[in-house]
This record gives C-alpha cells, sequence and structure tokens, in this order.
C-alpha cells in the first residue's frame, strides 16, 4: 500500500515535468529561431523529456496502465495553471468546469484500482 502511495506521488511529480516541458516549448516558440534563447529552451524541453521518459517508463512497471494513464490527464489542470501565470490567459466557466471532470475522473480511476 505504501509503496503504490510513493508511486502515485512519483507519477505526479512526472505529470509535472511533462507539463513544465510544454511550459518550455511554448516559450521557445515564441523566441527567433536561431537565438540563444530559442536553443535553451528548446534544450530543457528535450531534457525535461528524457527525464520523464525514464520515469515512466519506470511507473508502468510499477502501476495498472489505467491508473498511470488516468493520472496523466492532470497535465491539463497544470496547463491551465501555466496559461494563467505565464501567458495571461483567461478561464472560461467551461474551461474550469472541464478541468473539474478531469481531475473528478482521474480520482476514480486512481481510487478504484486500489
Amino acid at each position: 500500500m505504501q509503496t503504490r502511495k510513493i508511486a502515485l506521488l512519483i507519477l505526479q511529480a512526472d505529470v509535472f515535468l511533462l507539463s513544465i516541458a510544454g511550459l518550455c516549448s511554448k516559450l521557445a516558440a515564441g523566441k527567433p529561431v536561431f537565438s540563444w534563447s530559442f536553443w535553451c529552451f528548446y534544450g530543457l524541453t528535450l531534457c525535461i523529456m528524457a527525464i520523464y521518459a525514464v520515469i515512466w517508463q519506470q511507473l508502468l512497471k510499477r502501476l495498472p496502465i489505467t491508473t498511470a494513464y488516468a493520472g496523466k490527464g492532470m497535465a491539463a489542470i497544470w496547463s491551465i495553471i501555466w496559461g494563467i501565470c505565464f501567458f495571461g490567459e483567461t478561464i472560461s466557466p467551461r474551461l474550469l468546469l472541464s478541468a473539474a471532470v478531469i481531475a473528478a475522473g482521474a480520482g476514480l480511476v486512481i481510487s478504484n484500482e486500489s
């Protein structure tokens, strides 16, 4: 039971890493292609994705695939947070409802796997 809880925490940390990679790639897209800042953000994206991939493969050994993929859906929540914090995006009630449905669905799948 304790091992499963640790694996679920690591899953959420890995999803967080995935969202950071998405943030870095969006930041890279806003820079001129051959600029130093573009290559820094792009390189950071590749490094984060490599770390994410290794952790993801290890998690798939320890968790049912349904649990792992349900937890991966939480990246949408992080994307909303990054959109507000870094890009000044506004959040509609429809988007909040969608995020709540995603979180509830992930929670139901994960809790039913125990």
